[in-house]
């Protein structure tokens, strides 16, 4: 048990264009920070949110039936040791950052609890042995002490294969805040260079190599690994519900009150269904996320894909994409999602390619779109928000 507990969720989700904040997409009927912050509350007795302007309210709302007393603040500038500071004075004693949007296994916050009290340490970082690179911070270690963090180093010049968790526990935060508010540099890495600070005044930093499940949301397709975590988590649920004869369900689904499962429909899980959604005749969902109030028209196949609320589908195929909320498919809209030469997908990202990582993923949508009858859209594109596609489109490119 930490005396407190600090969340940051101040980012600005710019690279989860053109989906809105990371923290605030649903799942099963939740948000994601709803189902973090009850995760992190069972580890603390006071836990303070840090969040940018634009979900302030929202993260107010949310953290009114924690059980534990909660702080919310406003984080004025970019970056982790801008958040840290913003919530200085409301951290005391033996303190655990983590990040409001990395899923972490609760054993992991169990542990470095009981550690940080029952060892020498004076504070523990988490990381996580990865065969590929990731854009993160990377462990120098040594005797199973840290010796350094690099922050963000070139691909081709790792210091080591242990990436960075934000899951770091200190027996007393004040000692490491002092040299924070010192701390300078150009780079966007204050935090980590304050950490290699704190190391050298001969405070002992221990490593903890955790093995357990690690999910980021950096980018909009990292949804489907957050929809396929909970998906996997679930309960099989049947709630009142509609559903006809001649129908197939097969493995875990849960489907909401109101739900219409029509006539020859087939849903395959793991799967969730929203409230008062219909899945038409015909149609296939395959592990899948349906929000509330979607309509799955007859002969339509979703399959590994999520979809918020309000989605409208006419005969379509839908494979491996993120739609997000009040989406139109006309007749016959396709979203592709695999490359005839079976090469990961790449997505553009601020201007720059990124793989996916995926030999399968379709396109991810914004809020409000309307996509028309017979459209076609390629591997790895992306559509903003408010947007038309007209009847017969092949979109190759993003479109903002």
């Amino acid at each position: 048990m930490f005396d407190t507990l600090l969340v940051l969720g101040g980012g600005r989700s710019t690279r989860f264009w053109p989906l809105e904040n990371k923290n605030l997409i649903s799942f099963l009927g939740k948000t994601h920070l709803q189902y973090q912050l009850e995760k992190f509350c069972r580890f603390t007795k006071k836990i303070i949110i840090v969040a940018n302007q634009d979900i302030f309210d929202e993260v107010k709302q949310l953290v009114k039936n924690l059980g534990v007393s909660a702080t919310c603040l406003v984080q004025e500038k970019p970056g982790q040791a801008e958040a840290i500071l913003t919530a200085k004075n409301y951290l005391l004693g033996s303190t655990l950052i983590v990040n409001a949007s990395d899923i972490i296994e609760s054993d992991l916050l169990k542990d470095l609890g009981n550690k940080i009290h029952s060892s020498e340490a004076d504070a523990i970082i988490a990381s996580k042995v990865m065969t590929d690179y990731f854009p993160g911070g990377y462990v120098v270690i040594k005797d199973n002490l840290v010796q350094e963090i690099v922050e963000k180093p070139e691909p081709n010049n790792i210091p080591s294969n242990a990436v960075k968790l934000v899951a770091d526990a200190f027996k007393d935060i004040d000692d490491f805040i002092s040299i924070l508010e010192k701390t300078e540099s150009a780079r966007d890495d204050q935090y980590e260079v304050s950490l290699s600070k704190y190391i050298k005044l001969n405070k002992k930093v221990s490593n903890y190599d955790y093995s357990g499940k690690w999910i980021t949301i950096k980018f909009p397709w990292d949804v489907l690994d957050v929809m396929k975590y909970h998906l996997n988590t679930m309960e099989s649920v049947r709630n009142n519900i509609d559903v006809r004869d001649q129908i197939v369900i097969k493995g875990k689904v849960y489907i909401e009150e109101g739900v219409k499962v029509m006539p020859f429909a087939t849903i395959v899980g793991p799967a969730y269904i929203g409230k008062n959604s219909v899945i038409g005749s015909y149609s296939l969902v395959r592990e899948c996320h349906i929000g509330e109030d979607c309509m799955i028209g007859g002969f339509s196949e979703v399959t590994r894909s999520y979809l918020g609320s309000r989605v409208y589908l006419h005969r379509n195929y839908v494979g491996d994409s993120v739609l997000a909320d009040d989406i139109l498919l006309g007749a016959d809209a396709v979203t592709a999602n695999y490359r005839f030469d079976s090469k990961p997908i790449f997505s553009l990202v601020k201007g720059q390619l990124f793989s996916t990582k995926r030999e399968k993923f379709g396109t991810i949508i914004g809020s409000n779109v309307k996509i028309g009858v017979n459209s076609s859209i390629m591997p790895g594109v992306k559509i903003g928000k408010n947007n038309v596609v007209n009847p017969q489109d092949i979109v190759k490119r993003d479109i903002s």
